[in-house]
């Protein structure tokens, strides 16, 4: 994301100035904060399975479709 709003690519991406405002007051992450994270596997396993399910999915059927040579 841009890091000052651009009123084309927001509209090219289904945002508005409003979204915008609502999302960029997030601060920056502290070494406390850092120190604190954990893994998605350890912090919401069931959403590490899931999408960890989804994305073997994908692979396998990605591996078995056929690709051009070129």
């Amino acid at each position: 994301m841009p890091s000052t709003f651009d009123p084309v690519h927001a509209a090219a991406h289904g945002y508005t100035l409003e979204d915008w405002h609502d999302v960029s007051d997030n601060p920056e992450w502290t070494d406390e904060d850092f120190a604190r994270a954990r893994p998605l596997r350890e912090a919401m396993p069931s959403l590490y399975e899931a999408i960890r399910q989804e994305l073997e999915q994908r692979r396998l059927t990605s591996a078995s479709s056929p690709r051009s040579s070129r």
